[in-house]
């Protein structure tokens, strides 16, 4: 979820690039409500919105049992601070990257956040009856 189309376009193709199935949208509704329906494996969400507050929309979603499991990776312009970082994590954000980030360690991060969603996954699946 981000508003700046001229970042989000190329993002989109290079992660497309990697293997990855993108859903993009620029305002927090309308994210909310993809997440809800295709719960991805892990969500990209600026703090600045047009509808909402990044930190609204992942509360939001931390909130809601059908998204709750999902990491959130906020990307940012507004810096790094330590009080904007925390606020992220209380939010329910799982990391955070400024803008402009390093394209590799965006990537770098989307692997393991993806990871640890799938391990997640796989450690509370009920485990299958054999007898």
């Amino acid at each position: 979820m981000d508003d700046d189309l001229a970042a989000v376009e190329p993002l989109a193709l290079r992660l497309r690039w990697q293997g990855y199935e993108v859903l993009a949208t620029a305002a927090g509704e309308e994210g909310i409500a993809l997440a809800r329906g295709s719960h991805p494996d892990v969500i990209l969400l600026d703090l600045c919105l047009p509808d909402f507050n990044g930190l609204e929309v992942a509360k939001i979603l931390t909130a809601d049992n059908q998204t709750s499991d999902i990491p959130i990776v906020f990307l940012s312009g507004l810096g790094d601070d330590e009080t904007l970082v925390r606020e992220c994590r209380a939010a329910g954000g799982t990391y955070y990257l400024r803008k402009p980030y390093d394209c590799n360690v965006l990537l770098l991060v989307l692997s393991q956040a993806v990871a640890e969603h799938r391990l997640w996954h796989d450690m509370s699946a009920p485990e299958e009856d054999f007898t």
